[in-house]
């Protein structure tokens, strides 16, 4: 008989060997204190690790993390299964992972991104893109993320171009390439020609650069980053509501039918499987709307609920707010806040801690077989697509197999090791077909093996009802010259087709035929019979206009005389001080329509009213024309293609044989106080065409020119250098430019003093120049002290003049037109005139397309006048 002993007893021995935790070990298990959790990551790979039972999510998220080589985490997170297949939750990291999980272990997970980045270009490293490009990727196959048939295309080529690198006629000589690949659910022969024309215009990009280019179309997908919910009406009409960064959209088969921006909702709570969403009244209306939806459980209402408390956290707040530590005792409603990083911590985080690159190994798609002639799939026929000439980079044996280039390979394995990688098995030949392609994922590679096609820019467009696409072109091989857009029809395809086609672009493809080598009449006739096919999609490769640069005309100098200086300078500061007596003298206004309008920009501003309204403003004034600005002898004269000016406002030249220079007459009235100040907003000159900048000048009597940018930022010239330094004399012509005066004021502008002489005729003048060099290129200055100090300047030196102020940044529509909106609004609180931001900026728009380019110099124009007025009424 054995005896049997207490459990407890076996504590007081004095040795103790766990033999079964050794064979749990043994067997790759996972010990009594541990637990097994699995990740599926967004490559189909397999992340497996074991972790104390007491672990909170974030230990998991932190593993994820540290496995990837993330840096930007923010945007990510990890789903679970909850109650049901189709009700999936966040893991959430700050309570343990088995009080979450109701099943296992092992407990399974899947990596997804949590968040969309509202500008993927925004992102610091392409590792993080790389993620975001997998995410989106996988829900356009599985239908989540629904597209029109040709945008869906057009981001299947750029999956084409980064794992098979450029096209290559000589094994994709038809479409059947693509076939091996699935992009949507309801792939067709049509979808996959289509995308075989779109993937040939793609050459010379690297995985990184198709990677960067496939979320640059796909963020602006209705879709994108949208989080959507299955819910009831009160009439049981089944529809998904959409969270996103803008607000919640009720959609119903997919079609939107209301769309509530954050600025507009007031709260949003739920009881029981009810959600509410309370919204704003309107300016006629007494009492906020609430709208009401059911939902299909509890679980699911409080799911919506916690989903947009943390997509209005994440997108709309710079902070979070803390979270009230004393909570009374009595609470009604849930207390979940989101206490995680916003997206604008995250981007900031990002750019405070550079490193270096991480490398990225990038997953092959899974192949499948290739259609037969009945459409049916068959086995990939290797010899049919590659030579048998062509090299096969393998890394075993040829005859081996379970090859894997799977991304989810760690670089280097946790010094515990305790975490393990499994990649899910490959189909049938996909080993072989890898260890063919894998030197396409090498951008060395790719950059070395390909022509250079930097320059080059692809138009599509449709024919209209009568199959005309609106250009003329001309050249051909008959003639020996390049084929060449000639003339654009207004109102055509070509002219409204995006990029814009403009006349002097070169044509190097037209739907993947190279045309250098034929006769006019044949291009012509290509071009016709691509209009009256069944696809009807005309997609052509073009070589925009390029600049060419003349040397300046050598003219004789001519210095003009201290006595001369004196006498100009003294006579400005005369009409400076008769305009400053005239102000002194006008009557006082009422201010109370002024503060009545600056009450309601403060509230438009916070709620995001105005940006939204903003952003719908027209760029171009509908029914003004650009036509001079298109002619081939003007458009190398443009420093960008889609910045021109109207023909109704352009500045003309009255010397010499052109009298295009890329400026517009902008004129701000501000009629109680008898003020017009007249600018000339002009793009930053070219080498080429500072001698028309400053024939402009002369011609236009200007004393004063403002610049806000600096010649050179972020490696790019913003603006050629068209003034001279020290003694240097400039020759434009019969102008003659020398620097009399340089000072540097503040670290925020500098002052210079010109004189500009006429050969000819003998006559000079004093052009002062102010330039503003404290603008941070592609964004807005942090404090605006500076910049409305400078406003302050500029106004003095204007003060007394009748002569419009020249004014250019590089494309002189945004920082210029920043200027003009806060000159005129000065003017305006002197006036105490109600100001109204988009109607100041639609009178600018009116006159030079553009002006106030981006919603962040926007809201920086609203905030500094905000900032001024307030000064002014502490002052009253």
């Amino acid at each position: 008989m054995s005896r049997k002993f207490r459990p407890t007893s076996l504590g007081s021995q004095s040795g103790i060997y766990s033999v079964r935790g050794s064979e749990l070990a043994r067997s790759g298990k996972t010990t009594p204190n541990q637990i097994r959790c699995v990740v599926e990551l967004l490559d189909d790979s397999e992340f497996v690790i074991d972790i104390d039972k007491p672990s909170r999510g974030q230990t998991l998220l932190e593993a994820v993390f540290k496995h990837l080589d993330l840096l930007e985490r923010h945007f990510f997170g990890l789903q679970y299964v909850a109650d049901s297949p189709d009700n999936l939750q966040w893991l959430n990291s700050d309570k343990q992972i088995r009080k979450q999980l109701k099943r296992g272990p092992p407990y399974i997970f899947y990596f997804r991104v949590r968040f969309f980045a509202s500008d993927p270009s925004k992102l610091s490293e392409d590792i993080t893109r790389y993620q975001f490009y997998l995410q989106i990727k996988r829900d356009l196959l599985t239908g989540r993320l629904p597209c029109l048939y040709d945008t869906a295309a057009e981001l299947a080529s750029y999956v084409l171009q980064g794992e098979l690198g450029d096209y290559d006629a000589r094994i994709m000589h038809d479409c059947s390439y693509v076939s091996e690949f699935r992009f949507i659910p309801d792939q067709s022969e049509d979808f996959e020609e289509r995308a075989a024309e779109f993937h040939k215009h793609h050459g010379g990009q690297s995985p990184a650069d198709a990677e960067f280019n496939f979320l640059e179309v796909a963020k602006n997908l209705d879709l994108y980053g949208v989080d959507l919910h299955f819910a009831k009406d009160h009439d049981g009409l089944d529809l998904h509501i959409g969270i996103s960064p803008l607000g919640l959209t009720v959609y119903h088969n997919r079609c939107k039918i209301n769309f509530f921006p954050w600025s507009k909702v007031v709260k949003v709570c739920f009881k029981r499987k009810r959600f509410f969403v309370q919204i704003r009244p309107d300016w006629n209306e007494w009492t906020d709307n609430v709208i009401g939806f059911h939902m299909p459980t509890y679980r699911a209402c409080k799911n919506l609920w916690k989903t947009c408390v943390e997509y209005h956290t994440f997108y709309r707040t710079h902070f979070p707010k803390p979270s009230n530590s004393k909570s009374s005792l009595v609470r009604i409603g849930s207390k979940y806040r989101y206490r995680g990083k916003t997206e604008y911590q995250a981007l900031e985080e990002g750019r405070r801690q550079p490193r270096t690159e991480p490398r990225i190994v990038r997953t092959l798609s899974r192949r499948y077989s290739k259609r037969n002639d009945d459409g049916s799939r068959r086995r990939i026929d290797l010899d049919h697509i590659f030579d048998r000439d062509d090299t096969v980079f393998n890394d075993g044996a040829p005859n081996s197999t379970g090859i894997n280039y799977s991304s989810s390979v760690p670089s280097n394995f946790d010094k515990m090791n305790h975490s393990l990688v499994r990649s899910k098995s490959l189909g049938v030949g996909d080993e072989i077909q890898m260890s063919r392609l894998k030197p396409a994922l090498t951008p060395e590679l790719q950059r070395n093996g390909s022509a250079s096609q930097e320059g080059l820019m692809t138009v599509r467009m449709e024919p209209d009802d009568q199959g005309r696409f609106g250009f003329n072109v001309q050249g051909g091989a008959d003639i020996n010259l390049p084929v060449i857009v000639s003339k654009i029809a207004r109102g055509m395809p070509a002219d409204m087709c995006m990029p814009q086609l403009q006349e002097g672009d070169e044509i190097v493809h037209i739907n993947g035929r190279i045309v250098k080598d034929l006769p006019h009449h044949e291009i012509v006739e290509l071009i016709r019979t691509i209009s009256k096919s069944n696809r009807r999609l005309l997609i052509m490769t073009i070589r925009p206009n390029v600049f060419t640069h003349s040397p300046r005309d050598g003219s004789p100098v001519h210095i003009v005389s201290p006595e001369q200086f004196t006498a100009a300078e003294h006579k400005h500061e005369q009409e400076r001080n008769i305009a400053k007596q005239e102000k002194e003298k006008a009557p006082p206004k009422d201010t109370e329509a002024l503060r009545v309008s600056m009450d309601q920009l403060r509230e438009n501003l916070e709620s995001g009213d105005l940006l939204v309204y903003f952003q719908e403003l027209y760029r171009k004034k509908p029914g003004m024309s650009m036509e001079e600005a298109r002619k081939p002898e003007n458009l190398p004269k443009n420093r960008y293609r889609d910045i021109l000016p109207y023909d109704d406002t352009r500045v003309t030249l009255c010397k010499g044989k052109n009298d295009y220079v890329n400026a517009n007459y902008v004129s701000m009235k501000v009629p109680s106080r008898g003020v017009v100040n007249r600018y000339i907003a002009a793009q930053g000159p070219l080498e080429k065409t500072c001698g028309d900048f400053w024939q402009m000048v002369w011609e236009q009597e200007a004393s004063l020119i403002i610049m806000l940018t600096t010649t050179v930022e972020r490696g790019r010239v913003k603006c050629h250098q068209y003034w001279p330094e020290g003694e240097e004399t400039l020759t434009f012509k019969n102008l003659e430019v020398i620097c009399t005066k340089i000072r540097d004021f503040s670290p925020s502008y500098v002052y210079r003093e010109m004189y500009v002489t006429d050969s000819k005729s003998l006559r000079s003048r004093v052009v002062v120049q102010l330039q503003y060099i404290a603008w941070p290129d592609h964004d807005v200055p942090d404090d605006s002290t500076d910049f409305l100090e400078f406003i302050h300047i500029v106004r003095h030196y204007r003060e007394g003049t009748n002569t419009p102020t020249v004014l250019h940044c590089s494309a002189g529509v945004g920082r210029t037109g920043v200027l003009i909106f806060m000159e005129t609004v000065f003017n305006m609180i002197e006036a105490a005139e109600p100001i109204f931001p988009l109607e100041i900026v639609r009178r600018m728009r009116d006159q030079r397309c553009s002006l106030i380019q981006t919603p962040g110099q926007f809201i920086f124009v609203l905030e500094a006048l905000l900032r001024a007025y307030d000064g002014k009424a502490k002052k009253l």
